[in-house]
């Protein structure tokens, strides 16, 4: 009996989970996630592959899906009930029911429930974890009014899962007002306060507070004890005109000064006495690192030679005296005697360091004056917190992320940080402007102004994002306020689903088929305004993400976004996602044929088909020749054609490489968004400039290094999209391409050696296109550069 699909790899993702708990690492809930799939798998409980995987769960349930896209068997909206189901529980008298969701389920179809559910949603105190969440107050405003017969079918398809599936929200009466215009936050400011308080102490942190708090006042104790014992002056080791430590022939430090244990006060027994009992008393409070603990350290031998002293000074070894005289006689050297102002100096500078606020401290100081405000909304006043928090002084962290990582102030050297603070050290200055950076996180702004703020850095963040615009342009065409607040939750939540893994082109479950939203849709009353206002939104965050993220393509999850603009606005515009290599089927769904037939419309005679060598006239002729069933076939045998591969190996790298080409010809969506207005004639104006970005960026990624062969070959295929993305852009400018080949140039020449070496034959390439087509189309010694190429340049870097 063959392996069920994906077991290997799930095997080998438990196996890195085991060894990663193995080494002490807190991975218990991945650990679990992987056992559930693994034991799922082999027992046949899961259906890898299948838009239905859990046996006894419709296909709208909400599952728990591990990396990869393998469900573990949990629905999110089950399992143990969480502290406000137990505080509701108690609130109703109902703890002892055998079954407590069915019970929580019943009591909010109850006319008391129905009134909670109702009034909860309309004064904005619920919060949606989880699409299945929003069920029961879709049934509460549907009887409200007047739709009781639908409220019924919608009952009878959630009554078999109410005895495990939460179908009702948590209800916060802490919750804001929500947000209705076009600014967005990347985390709650309840997200924000758990990460703040997972924030632990470092252990090197504690370290010294521990060394400066505790042990050091002790071993200056012990020095001035030895001092007290010195006949004459006091011994010193001298130092060169360099500050070096000088040495005689035989290679020992030069001292100068008398010798300890040479005189004995009289209550000096006592006092060392009293220093052995603080340094037991000590020793079992507090943890002692190797430099006050291991035998042959500086305060171990001062320590094992007062006793000794006290004890039987008859005991003590010229050796040991020497060793004792030299340790006070660096002391000396370096910081005078204990009391002196010198040392008195350091020692207070010490405690400044150890004992000013800790990064943990802060962080527990900014999340408890964070808990004040809704957990669930975002920031909108961070300088209200800032000025409680005492934060408002800080350098404030460049707020581009463009700006090039020298003129960062955590690369400001301590003694520039110290300047500008002189009361407050590096570390706490690093500490505080680390608290700016995570407050950011939560922080309501427009999507360019989080880009500004450096909290946004890639299209992948940018794309967590989206969902909360979306949710509320797509809520915008309920006329009913209290349908488009929740509406606009359920798409949120529903967009925090993960995808599972499908083969045989089977289509994610959409928002459409939960059946609660099935219902609302019923009430949706689609207009022209709202229809323009997602266009234009749709053509806002496609110009924002290729324009501030030129070098990378568009991640799948704001294609989701996308589709559900243009699907607000009424245009069907094939986006297409990234597939994965090790599940394609060898075939394309329609929409790749309706990407490709686009890209020959705006790219057929481009310098993008000259470099990618595509005929695009001759396959838009063969495709639209095929009928709709074949004609994704076609393609897919179009592409390992050029990818020279055969269709239906099943191997990954040869299902990538055919993918590649799927994504050179269609251009992923590159094309496609000239067909929305005002975004061809945007990208035009700007297109040189990103350009250049795109190979400034494919240089650096290039020559990154460390990772491993698999981290190689993904740096690589993301330095071959980045190209592949810079040539479109290029197609699109109407002049000569003559500036941007030399700024090209001379950018490359201005790299190692061996990487310009190797990365030689892809700008050749480049030039061949531009300036020799003819040549360029029948040369094979050069090849447009790809990400899953058979034989990848040589690209070496300078470490």
């Amino acid at each position: 009996m063959p392996a069920p699909i994906g077991s290997d790899y799930s095997l080998n993702q438990l196996q890195r989970a085991l060894d990663a708990a193995a080494r002490g690492e807190p991975v218990q809930e991945k650990l679990r996630r992987w056992r559930a799939v693994v034991d799922g798998l082999l027992s046949g409980k899961l259906a890898v592959g299948n838009r239905k995987p859990v046996d006894g769960y419709p296909e709208w349930v909400t599952l728990e899906v591990a990396t990869g896209g393998f469900a573990t068997g949990v629905a999110l909206a089950a399992g143990p009930l969480l502290p406000h189901e137990v505080a509701l529980l108690d609130e109703l008298g109902l703890s002892d029911t055998a079954s407590p969701r069915l019970a929580l389920n019943r009591y909010f179809l109850s006319d008391a429930g129905l009134d909670r559910l109702r009034n909860a949603v309309s004064s904005r105190q619920v919060v949606i974890d989880t699409p299945e969440e929003a069920a029961l107050p879709v049934v509460a405003w549907l009887v409200a009014n007047g739709y009781a017969d639908l409220a019924g079918e919608l009952i009878a398809v959630l009554a078999p899962l109410a005895h495990e599936l939460r179908f009702y929200p948590r209800i916060d009466t802490a919750q804001a007002e929500p947000v209705d215009d076009a600014r967005v936050h990347l985390e709650s400011v309840g997200q924000v306060v758990k990460r703040l308080r997972d924030i632990r102490p470092k252990r090197q942190v504690l370290a010294q507070r521990n060394a400066v708090g505790v042990w050091i006042p002790l071993y200056d104790a012990a020095v001035d004890l030895v001092l007290e014992t010195v006949e004459g002056t006091l011994p010193v080791a001298l130092k060169d005109e360099q500050g070096k430590w000088l040495h005689d022939e035989h290679g020992r430090m030069v001292l100068q000064g008398g010798w300890p244990f040479k005189q004995v006060p009289t209550d000096w027994p006592a006092r060392v006495q009293a220093l052995i009992a603080d340094v037991a008393r000590a020793r079992s409070q507090h943890a002692a690192s190797r430099r006050f603990s291991a035998a042959g350290e500086p305060f171990v031998v001062l320590m094992d030679a007062l006793a000794l002293a006290v004890k039987d000074p008859a005991q003590l070894t010229g050796q040991q005296v020497a060793r004792v005289r030299l340790i006070v006689a660096r002391y000396m050297a370096v910081r005078g005697t204990p009391d002196s102002a010198t040392a008195q100096t350091q020692r207070a500078r010490q405690r400044g360091h150890a004992t000013a606020q800790t990064h943990q401290q802060l962080a527990v100081t900014v999340a408890n004056r964070l808990a004040s405000y809704a957990p669930s909304a975002g920031l909108d006043d961070v300088d209200a917190v800032l000025q409680v928090v005492n934060l408002a002084d800080v350098p404030d962290v460049p707020t581009t992320h463009n700006v090039p990582a020298t003129h960062n102030v955590l690369n400001t050297s301590s003694t520039q940080a110290s300047a500008q603070h002189p009361l407050r050290t590096p570390a706490e200055i690093k500490a505080r402007q680390s608290m700016l950076r995570r407050l950011r996180r939560c922080v309501l702004d427009s999507p360019e102004g989080l880009i500004q703020r450096g909290v946004v850095t890639s299209a992948e963040v940018l794309a967590r994002l989206l969902p909360q615009r979306t949710s509320q342009l797509r809520a915008a065409s309920f006329d009913d306020d209290y349908l488009r607040m929740l509406y606009a939750a359920i798409y949120q939540a529903f967009r925090r689903r993960r995808s599972l893994l499908l083969l045989d082109l089977q289509k994610q479950v959409q928002i459409h088929e939960l059946p609660w939203v099935a219902a609302l849709n019923l009430f949706r009353d689609t207009n022209a305004t709202a229809a323009q206002t997602a266009g234009t939104a749709l053509d806002e965050f496609a110009f924002l993400a290729l324009s501030q993220f030129p070098q990378t393509a568009l991640p799948n999850k704001l294609l989701q976004e996308f589709v559900a603009l243009a699907d607000e606005a009424g245009r069907q515009l094939p986006f297409t996602e990234e597939l994965a290599a090790d599940i394609f089927m060898g075939r394309f769904s329609p929409k790749f044929v309706a990407a490709t037939q686009l890209a020959a419309k705006h790219l057929g005679d481009s310098l993008y088909a000259r470099y990618y060598r595509i005929d695009y006239h001759d396959m838009a002729r063969r495709l639209s020749a095929a009928d709709t069933g074949s004609a994704g076939e076609m393609l897919a045998a179009l592409c390992a054609d050029r990818a020279g591969e055969q269709l239906g190996s099943w191997r990954a790298v040869s299902n990538g490489r055919i993918i590649e080409q799927q994504l050179v010809i269609t251009s992923h969506n590159l094309a496609l968004l000239l067909e929305l207005p005002g975004v061809r004639e945007r990208l035009t104006t700007g297109a040189d400039e990103l350009a250049r970005k795109c190979f400034a960026w494919v240089l650096r990624h290039l020559q990154l290094t460390g990772g491993g062969h698999h981290v190689e070959r993904h740096r690589r295929k993301n330095a071959a999209y980045a190209w592949r993305q810079m040539v479109f852009l290029l197609s699109l400018q109407t002049k000569p391409l003559d500036a941007f080949l030399a700024y090209a140039d001379t950018l490359l020449s201005a790299q190692p050696k061996d990487f310009v070496r190797g990365f030689y034959p892809i700008s050749l390439g480049l030039h061949m296109a531009v300036e020799s087509p003819e040549i360029w189309h029948t040369s094979r010694e050069l090849m447009p550069f790809l990400g899953w190429q058979h034989s990848l340049p040589q690209v070496h870097t300078a470490g």
